[in-house]
């Protein structure tokens, strides 16, 4: 189907199950973003169910790689035994350079927690090199635990 461009008829096949749900085919719809853009929902949505924990662990992973923060704490959240990768979604925020988003992500990350805990907690993921430029957002949450 790629290969000679029938990409509306490789969609039918996926969305009616034709084409069975691996992994393995789901990488290769991810690579086919670039020309047909539906194929990475289509990846995704596949990657969903087949519902186990190293699939939701890559649907995250896609999610960060298109700074779709939001969407991934949202996905994540669903599962609550899932590992969440906090120092990688961290990272994602702090190249946004985005104050608000930083609060807010850290915020739902350490939500469960005492603001004094979450502070501290952040401060220590603050001090790594990766995160020195955001002292506005280390102002921030310094303002908002008090």
């Amino acid at each position: 189907f790629v290969k000679r461009g029938r990409f509306h008829q490789l969609h039918q096949f996926l969305q009616y199950h034709a084409i069975s749900d691996s992994v393995h085919v789901a990488c290769q719809l991810l690579s086919l973003e670039a020309i047909y853009p539906p194929a990475s929902q289509l990846s995704l949505d596949m990657l969903s169910r087949l519902a186990t924990e190293s699939t939701r662990e890559q649907i995250v992973e896609v999610l960060l790689a298109r700074r779709q923060v939001l969407g991934a704490l949202r996905f994540s959240a669903k599962y609550p035994t899932m590992t969440v990768p906090v120092r990688r979604f961290l990272e994602v925020v702090v190249e946004q350079n985005d104050d608000c988003l930083f609060y807010h992500v850290s915020a739902t990350l350490y939500g469960p927690r005492s603001a004094h805990a979450r502070l501290s907690l952040l401060h220590g993921a603050l001090q790594a090199p990766l995160c020195r430029p955001l002292a506005a957002a280390r102002q921030l949450l310094t303002r908002a635990t008090q």
